[in-house]
């Protein structure tokens, strides 16, 4: 569920950099500023091409992305002076972090991050925002401090958005579980509490590990068929079968095991290959009925 909405900012976010980046690039022409202008043109031509790179989702990619923002805010904070106003767009990249890498997993990254942001920003501070400074600018400051704080305020309210689309999600949490418990109840035995059940969903979701040995604990006969039928299946088989066996959907189980829809159909059909399971069948039926 956060991981769908990581995902669902991540797109969003760079949509709204390409635009971005074109909008300062006809801002540049305007003002015949030629050679931040063709910068910003290469900007926003990466930006676009990242909007359909399979692998965007990546934490190596997301790193690449912030140090790459995080280097072109150093660069044009010392190029257009420090009342150009680009020094103010390390608030929302900052504040995007925690939208885009995860907490618990990615905080070394996180941190890499923001010392970039630091080091670009003592430099800057240590050179009096001069390093690459352009004194042809000076009399054009007060129009990019306008257009960056226009900006400033965009990615500001898109990132508070994000934040609020978040916190809903969070809310609903314990709706999904309970809603994905009444679909279940139609599919399920009868030899599992509802309070099994219920942790075990939990455990799916959050990609827990723990939650094919706990259903193992509910369904041993289940896993015995599976590994009689097919005795070298693998554990990540085992585990797509866990998540069939919850009437898990594709996109579920892709958002949940951080895969792709395609992967797992992929998946789904090397494990048909394996267990002789009829295409006609929906897999998720077939592993209800044994």
């Amino acid at each position: 569920m956060i991981e769908k909405e990581r995902r669902h900012v991540i797109d969003t976010y760079l949509i709204c950099l390409t635009i971005s980046s074109l909008a300062f690039t006809l801002f540049f022409i305007l003002k015949k500023i030629y050679f931040p202008a063709g910068i910003m043109i290469g900007f926003s031509l990466a930006f676009f091409c990242a909007i359909f790179t399979p692998r965007r989702y990546t934490v190596q990619l997301k790193i690449i992305l912030y140090l790459f923002l995080s280097a072109s805010i150093f660069f044009f904070t010392s190029y257009l002076g420090f009342h150009g106003g680009s020094l103010y767009s390390y608030i929302p990249l900052l504040l995007s972090l925690p939208l885009t890498f995860s907490i618990n997993r990615e905080k070394r990254q996180m941190f890499l991050i923001i010392v970039s942001m630091i080091m670009g920003l003592v430099v800057n501070i240590l050179t009096d925002f001069k390093l690459f400074y352009n004194s042809l600018y000076k009399e054009l400051q007060h129009d990019f401090l306008i257009a960056n704080l226009i900006i400033l305020l965009f990615y500001t309210i898109l990132i508070f958005y994000a934040l609020y689309r978040r916190q809903l999600l969070l809310a609903n949490y314990d709706t999904l579980v309970t809603e994905k418990n009444k679909e279940l109840k139609t599919i399920l035995s009868n030899q599992a509490s509802i309070v099994e059940i219920e942790t075990v969903i939990d455990l799916a979701i959050k990609n827990d590990a723990s939650f094919v040995n706990k259903l193992k604990l509910i369904y041993p006969e289940f896993f015995q068929k599976i590994i009689t039928l097919c005795p070298n299946i693998i554990a990540g088989e085992l585990e797509l079968c866990a998540y069939l066996k919850l009437n898990f959907t594709t996109k579920e189980i892709a958002i949940y095991t951080k895969s792709t829809v395609r992967a797992i159909e992929a998946k789904k059909y090397r494990l048909r290959k394996k267990l002789n399971i009829d295409s006609n069948l929906d897999i998720s039926i077939w592993m209800n009925k044994i």
